[in-house]
């Protein structure tokens, strides 16, 4: 729409400086028309994406209702409402304005009109409208801006990713992998996981941590599943497809194997699972580049990351892209001990009018290590014993982190640093620089609508100026 308009302006131009009557007989004014009726086609989609968006919501939350699940107790369901009635309302102004303009430039160029003379008055009314429908087409690029849709207009599992973000500043992380993962969920992916973990401790194989508590077992599985999905797609060379059916086998069981993958009973399948992980990664990736710092951790240092008191390490997108978007910092912590009664206080510190919150602070009590490590370094994969991947998806579960966010006040460097004291005096930091700068969707959204305005304010003043003619 940006591009139909940009060009529906320069036509515009070009027909006002060579002079050019604006009537049906002129092919340049064709061409304008036939822009602008594509125009307000496009604008229409908009508002039936938004109209459905919200009336597909509709249907789920009444259908969520009558099995006992109210949608409105989601965590985050207020501001998610809010929005996707913001995007219906915007979208329904955009279609309005682009058919006000549209008909304003028929009625300009119909040559039947009342006014049908050719004197030089009439040519001025007509070129006055037109500048009047472009005016209502510049306003209508202005509320395009404003709106805000989802990448996957659908309640398509993890479609809405982007559009429903994490709201818990800082959040504490027990489980790294599941825990990231339902962060991002929309209210109605969030309970069809939900539905997916119970139906999937139904299926847990009796050979699969027999020792465990229960609620271990399930963790312990969805974070080995979320993990090899992970792995499958960024490290296909480590995990194949053959190896990840292995995989899932020794968790649900041969018999069970369909079920998890093709989703036969909750209606989520195991590659829609791996498309939301794909859309986490690509929007706050620190979490993920965590999971392959441990990975490289325990592949090439062994000996020393297993004799560690106590693992300490932070993750963070030092180069972030856009001062528009938040931006995530994972400090982890894994307690190499049996203790039980360690505990951290983590602060996060950046410079006043850097970063927003600029002081954040959260006590977090470690979870022991139950399970020793192989006194020598196991294979990457090994059916037969215990290896590095299962020593990975161990210490995901007894790991400890937490989840920052902040948003920059302003482009540049900035100095963020993290701070930590254990209850038994340890004391760790770590200092580094976060870039943030004017990406493409900065210009976009914060000029473009400005620009849109200004012109469609702009244009009928010129032309009043210059007695309606620019040639």
């Amino acid at each position: 729409m940006v591009i139909l308009s940009f060009l529906i302006f320069c036509f515009f131009i070009t027909a006002s400086i060579l002079g050019i009557p604006f009537n049906l007989d002129e092919p340049l004014i064709v061409t304008i028309l036939v822009f602008w009726i594509t125009f307000a086609v496009i604008s229409l989609v908009y508002s039936v994406n938004g109209i459905l968006l919200d009336h597909i919501f509709q249907q789920q939350l009444v259908r969520q209702q009558s099995i006992g699940k109210p949608l409105e107790g989601i965590r985050g369901y207020d501001e998610f409402r809010e929005s996707m009635l913001r995007a219906r309302n915007f979208s329904i102004l955009v279609t309005l304005g682009s058919i006000i303009s549209l008909l304003i430039f028929i009625i300009a160029v119909v040559n039947d009109i009342p006014i049908n003379d050719t004197n030089a008055n009439v040519q001025n009314v007509k070129l006055f409208l037109t500048s009047f429908a472009l005016t209502f087409a510049f306003i209508t690029i202005s509320l395009l801006f404003l709106i805000e849709y989802p990448e996957d207009l659908s309640f398509n599992p993890g479609g809405l990713i982007g559009f429903y973000e994490p709201d818990e500043y800082p959040m504490l992380i027990d489980n790294l992998m599941f825990d990231v993962f339902k962060a991002y969920l929309d209210p109605v992916t969030f309970l069809d996981i939900e539905e997916w973990s119970s139906y999937l401790f139904s299926l847990l194989d009796d050979t699969f941590e027999p020792d465990e508590k229960p609620r271990i077992r399930l963790e312990q599985a969805q974070e080995r599943i979320l993990l090899l999905l992970y792995l499958h797609y960024s490290n296909e060379s480590l995990i194949t497809d053959e190896i990840l059916m292995k995989e899932l086998t020794e968790i649900v069981g041969e018999a069970n194997l369909d079920q998890i993958i093709e989703g036969i009973e909750t209606g989520l399948t195991l590659w829609e699972i791996q498309g939301i992980i794909k859309r986490i990664d690509k929007l706050s990736p620190e979490p993920f580049r965590l999971v392959d710092r441990l990975l490289v951790s325990l592949s090439d240092d062994y000996d020393i990351f297993i004799n560690k008191d106590l693992y300490f390490t932070v993750s963070a997108k030092t180069n972030q892209g856009s001062v528009r978007e938040s931006t995530g910092i994972v400090v982890y912590f894994l307690n190499n001990t049996t203790e039980k009664d360690r505990s951290v206080k983590v602060e996060l510190r950046g410079g006043r009018g850097m970063i927003q919150p600029d002081y954040q602070q959260i006590t977090t009590h470690l979870d022991p290590l139950t399970d020793p490590y192989p006194e020598d370094r196991p294979n990457l994969i090994d059916p037969d014993k215990e290896d590095i991947l299962g020593i990975l998806t161990d210490i995901l579960n007894v790991g400890d982190a937490i989840w920052f966010r902040v948003n920059p006040n302003g482009f540049g460097y900035k100095i963020v640093t993290i701070q930590a004291q254990s209850n038994d005096n340890q004391v760790f930091a770590r200092t580094f620089e976060m870039k943030f700068t004017k990406g493409v969707r900065y210009y976009a959204k914060n000029y473009l609508p400005k620009l849109s305005g200004l012109a469609s304010i702009a244009l009928p003043l010129i032309q009043g100026f210059l007695g309606f003619r620019f040639g």
